[in-house]
């Protein structure tokens, strides 16, 4: 049972682009943020490690490697104003 857990998580993961640890995903609902919403709040020191998707009722933002907590901060502050 937890093996297909994985396996479903890893195949997921692989659908939205991410190829490795760690990999996040940081999403707002479309009702509160658009595609340029999430654009405009990217920090420019790390947008080269943040790809911004849209999903059926979501967007955000795919965040690959590790970055620093402000990075992150950045990104939920931007989104939460």
């Amino acid at each position: 049972a937890m093996q297909q857990e994985v396996e479903n998580d890893a195949k997921d993961a692989t659908t939205l682009g991410i190829s490795g640890t760690p990999g996040l995903l940081l999403l707002v609902s479309k009702q509160k943020a658009s595609v340029e919403d999430v654009k405009a709040v990217l920090p420019s020191t790390y947008a080269r490690f943040m790809t911004v998707i849209e999903l059926n009722d979501a967007v955000g933002v795919l965040v690959s490697g590790a970055l620093p907590a402000d990075a992150f901060s950045e990104v939920i502050d931007g989104l939460e104003a």
